[in-house]
This record gives C-alpha cells, sequence and structure tokens, in this order.
C-alpha cells in the first residue's frame, strides 16, 4: 500500500511535535521534582530520600562534557558514574595499548571542575 507524501510528511511531523512535546514535560515534571538545576539530557529519579541524576550523552558531542558538569556541579553526588562501551573498556583494560597508543587533539575535551 502506497502512502500519498502529504500523508506520510503530516504524520511524521506529528509524531516528532508529539516526541518533543514529551521531553518537555518529562524535563519540566524532572526540575519540579528536585531541587537541582539539570540540562534537558538529564532524568531524574527519586525514591526513600536517595536521588538518581542520569546524563544521556554521547561519546562524540561536545555537549556532554558541559552537561555532565553542570549536573555535577549542581547536584554534588556522593558518588559519579561513567558508562563506557566494550571497546572503550577494553582498551582502558590494556595498558600497553594505553602507553603505545597518543590520543589525538581531536579526540579530547576538556573538563574542569571547580570546587571538587
Amino acid at each position: 500500500v502506497e502512502v500519498p507524501a502529504l500523508v506520510f510528511y503530516s504524520s511524521l511531523v506529528g509524531i516528532l511535535a508529539t516526541m518533543t512535546a514529551w521531553r518537555i514535560m518529562r524535563h519540566r515534571d524532572a526540575c519540579q521534582a528536585c531541587d537541582v538545576k539539570i540540562p534537558y539530557t538529564c532524568g531524574y529519579v527519586s525514591s526513600e530520600g536517595k536521588e538518581l541524576f542520569l546524563v544521556a550523552t554521547m561519546h562524540i558531542s561536545p555537549r556532554a562534557p558541559v552537561d555532565v558538569k553542570a549536573v555535577v556541579e549542581s547536584a554534588l553526588p556522593d558518588i559519579a558514574l561513567v558508562e563506557l562501551d566494550e571497546e572503550r573498556m577494553d582498551h582502558m583494560r590494556d595498558v600497553e595499548a594505553q602507553r603505545s597508543r597518543r590520543p589525538r587533539d581531536e579526540d579530547l575535551q576538556q573538563i574542569r571542575f571547580h570546587g571538587l
């Protein structure tokens, strides 16, 4: 069954608008639930006096370190946890590979934390 282009693109715009509205609503609810200002890439959950901030990032995004820094500086967590994919984890485990490979300048992103 062939769908007319107008119907397809109208449906696509409707789905994207709904997804965007859902994301904004969830972020607004999370911001109201906690006393910490968090970026839109961050999720927030609390239970029995414990709080969890989950920062969704892409490793290649220049925004990732900015969002992580904002959450860490605002929330002042007792623990910070970083998730790595299997390739990055294997590379960290291989000490010889670390010593022999110097990172390229474009691979590095400077992150500064003040007051920690």
